[in-house]
């Protein structure tokens, strides 16, 4: 039979588990969502730069310019590459993330 001093002790260890688990959940599920939004994000733009016909028919006079992205059509190849640079700090902000939730977890068990 157990005290209980026992008892409490053990309601205060699982009252932190859960409380531990909890917050693992909350943090997995906020990671996820913003993964998920900026994955939209990078689609979205995409599909909206490549049918806006402001960005594609840009043109600029021939002239000296100290750019070589100046020419027709360069602006949305600009646009999404630093929009998939950012999906790809997300992703890797997520992966590590969850690398660290893993090892919590087998640290734990």
């Amino acid at each position: 039979m157990r005290t209980s001093e026992e008892k409490v002790n053990e309601l205060h260890r699982r009252m932190k588990n859960v409380k531990l688990q909890r917050m693992r959940r909350k943090i997995f599920i906020s990671s996820s969502s913003v993964l998920a939004v900026c994955l939209c994000i990078v689609v979205v733009s995409a599909i909206a730069i490549s049918r806006s016909p402001v960005l594609t028919n840009l043109t600029v006079k021939e002239s000296m310019t100290a750019s070589i992205f100046a020419s027709k059509g360069m602006v949305e190849f600009i646009v999404i590459a630093l929009i998939a640079f950012t999906l790809g700090v997300a992703f890797t902000c997520f992966c590590i993330r969850l690398k660290k939730w893993y090892d919590d977890e087998k640290r734990n068990d």
